[in-house]
């Protein structure tokens, strides 16, 4: 087995590389990301709040409706699902919040990611480039992310709306103009918003 300081900066290479699969790369092409999220996100926190109570009052009605919703639920499942919508609502705003290629999207962004880092890990750096493609994760990666950009901006258009969003911000801002930049940024944040409060709620049961 190869030495610990070997494995590190393998991943790292790995880690890397995947940029582009995961959207860091585009969240390290400039400030934009960081500068929404810090400044004018924070800035309309006080519009975000009742629109984020009145999502959390709807899932609550329609997921334990027994007219409407499941018979049971998992604690986690009902809570990642309820997290999952909240997030896109702040994200993406609520006309594309609910969307099934865009939650999909963003529920398997994570895993996609993980399983083709292990796969790739598996042959060394010179061959990665060749194998990457022929990885089904990999490759679903970018159809959802295609699919995740047909749904933000149909026919290609980058318009705002007039829904509050961290979309909106980012249209408004004029700093980035391409749908699918624009997408990899928002699929991303949007799979590590969920992610951090499910991580969450699994410390909160310990």
């Amino acid at each position: 087995m190869p030495p610990e300081s070997q494995l590190s900066s393998t991943a790292a290479l790995v880690d890397s590389v995947l940029g582009e699969y995961s959207g860091v790369d585009v969240l390290l092409r400039d400030q934009l990301t960081s500068d929404i999220c810090r400044g004018s996100f924070t800035r309309n926190l006080p519009t975000f709040l009742p629109l984020m109570s009145e999502e959390l009052d709807d899932a609550m009605l329609e997921m334990l409706n027994p007219k409407t919703g499941k018979e049971s639920y998992l604690a986690f499942e009902l809570l990642y699902s309820i997290i999952h919508r909240i997030s896109s609502l702040v994200f993406v705003g609520r006309q594309h919040c609910h969307d099934l290629a865009w939650t999909r999207a963003v529920r398997d962004l994570p895993v996609n990611v993980e399983i083709t880092k292990f796969i790739l890990l598996s042959f060394p750096s010179s061959l990665r480039n060749f194998i990457a493609p022929i990885i089904p994760q990999r490759n679903n990666i970018f159809r959802q992310r295609k699919l995740a950009r047909d749904v933000l901006f149909p026919f290609g258009n980058v318009v705002a709306g007039d829904e509050p969003s961290v979309l909106k911000l980012l249209i408004e801002s004029k700093k980035d103009h391409d749908p699918d930049s624009l997408t990899a940024r928002l699929l991303l944040l949007t799979a590590a918003a969920v992610g951090a409060n499910s991580i969450g709620i699994l410390d909160g049961d310990d």
